[in-house]
């Protein structure tokens, strides 16, 4: 185990004379940074997505599983990662996604000259808890799937969306076994232009973002545009590019774009509410000095019992997370403060896991900056581990 420790003394020093009062709380709090367990994972990977997967049921530990090019497992227990074999049709592919359905583990999967790719599967069974380490895929055969470019795997309730491309054309498919798939219409038509970017469930209403349209419908398989004059715009009038949606368990629905902007439903997505309890949206650029490409979101429970928190945190693309008070709305937003921790509070993060299975542990997926863990306890976050 490797362990990172704080900087040179004389780095220390210089950063003690060159803080002024006002600097006295950054100050105190990389005094008081503990050390940061580094595990053997590697520190520079992209990682995409994160599954738990239990074997339990055959006495086997479960384990954690994480798409990064390669696909790397470890014990959740244990600290030490190895790398699975990605057997796919006797040759060695690339993945970029993981999810779970039905008992079954699915990935993406793609050749590094781009000429092959597709969605393969493999059921968690004796078998797989047998062998954990030396995993062999089967291709998804359900011609709605198959000779399309795949990605953006998620599993909102007993469901799993996949992200399709044809050429210029995107879909977007969904399955409750992982084997046979359906499509998605969008105002009657399975096509697309954009491919879709995030998707959640709540009120009710599955809802889906693609390009700078959001679409919802009480059908998973059948949704409309939201046609609402008031949906935002930039000042020169150009639309927003939307990346990431979540549906809150308090009813609340956050939208977020690439062009450094957050938004809040307040009543459940009948209408933008530019009047309700906190801002409208928020300008990142106030904090950061630029725009922030925004990316997805995800509710982290608090472990803590004194002043738990709810929380809904959001990724960014080279300005780390924010964290938004669910009580306070967007009023409540802030930067992910650590300035000790470079990896989260200037790198780029793709996504979150949170496994409520072990009190809650969080996990940020990076974009070349690896996987960090930690849990939010009575609104801070305690000490962090890189992967």
């Amino acid at each position: 185990m490797r362990i990172c420790r704080l900087g040179f003394l004389f780095s220390l020093l210089l950063f003690i004379i060159s803080c002024s009062e006002g600097d006295f709380t950054v100050f105190y709090q990389v005094i008081n940074e503990k050390a940061i367990q580094d595990n053997d994972l590697d520190n520079t990977l992209t990682v995409q997505s994160m599954v738990r997967v239990n074997l339990s049921g055959w006495s086997q530990p479960d384990r954690y599983y994480i798409a990064a090019g390669k696909v790397f497992t470890r014990e959740v227990a244990s600290d030490n990662w190895d790398s699975v074999s990605n057997q796919t049709n006797n040759d060695e592919r690339l993945c970029n996604g993981l999810a779970l359905i039905n008992n079954r583990l699915v990935g993406s999967f793609y050749s590094v000259d781009g000429k092959h790719y597709g969605l393969y599967t493999v059921p968690i069974d004796a078998t797989f808890a047998a062998s954990p380490k030396d995993i062999t895929w089967v291709p998804v055969a359900d011609p709605h799937v198959t000779g399309k470019q795949t990605g953006n795997l998620k599993t909102v309730g007993s469901y799993l969306f996949v992200s399709l491309s044809d050429g210029d054309t995107y879909s977007l498919a969904y399955t409750s076994d992982g084997i046979n798939f359906s499509i998605v219409n969008f105002d009657g038509s399975p096509d697309l232009s954009n491919a879709v970017h995030d998707l959640t469930s709540g009120g009710g209403n599955y809802w889906y973002i693609t390009g700078s349209t959001i679409y919802r419908g009480g059908a998973i398989g059948s949704v409309t545009h939201i046609n609402d004059p008031d949906m935002p715009t930039r000042n020169n009038g150009e639309l927003e590019s939307f990346q990431g949606i979540i549906h809150t368990d308090d009813g609340q629905v956050y939208v977020s774009s690439s062009r450094g902007h957050i938004w809040l439903w307040y009543d459940a997505g009948t209408t933008w509410d530019p009047d309700g309890p906190a801002h409208f949206n928020y300008q990142a650029s106030t904090v950061v000095n630029d725009d922030v490409w925004f990316t997805k979101f995800l509710e982290v429970p608090d472990t803590g019992s004194v002043t738990p928190m709810d929380m809904v945190v959001v990724g960014t693309h080279g300005a780390g997370f924010f964290e938004i008070d669910e009580d306070q709305g967007l009023s409540g937003i802030e930067r992910f403060a650590n300035t000790s921790k470079q990896e989260l509070y200037s790198g780029s993060s793709g996504g979150f896991f949170v496994d409520d299975q072990d009190n809650n542990a969080f996990f940020v997926l990076t974009l070349g900056s690896g996987l960090w863990q930690s849990r939010l306890k009575d609104g801070d976050w305690e000490s962090w581990i890189w992967e």
